[in-house]
């Protein structure tokens, strides 16, 4: 089943697979995970979700795997660079 929005009651669809996701810790900005996504869009006003099933298995890193998490920050900061990447709280704002 598509996600739907709730202002305009359409639904959305995949804008792009396989984006980046940084998820921080709470009470700062440390990454906690990063993750590979599924973005979604609605057709009508344009907001941008990732749903909580839209998310890979597991995490390309986690903050204790300081080898994974390197290369997984230098991909995350490629993919920003080209606007394909994401931390969580942005989603949270919007």
């Amino acid at each position: 089943m598509k996600p739907v929005c709730v202002k305009c009651e359409r639904e959305l669809y995949m804008e792009k697979a396989g984006v980046v996701v940084r998820e921080l810790f709470q009470k700062n900005t440390m990454t906690y995970r990063i993750w590979s996504a599924d973005l979604w869009k609605c057709p009508e006003c344009g907001v941008e979700i990732i749903p909580g099933n839209g998310f890979a298995d597991k995490p390309y890193a986690i903050h204790y795997e300081p080898v994974k998490m390197k290369r997984a920050l230098k991909e995350y900061n490629a993919a920003r660079a080209k606007g394909e990447a994401y931390t969580i709280r942005e989603f949270q704002r919007r």
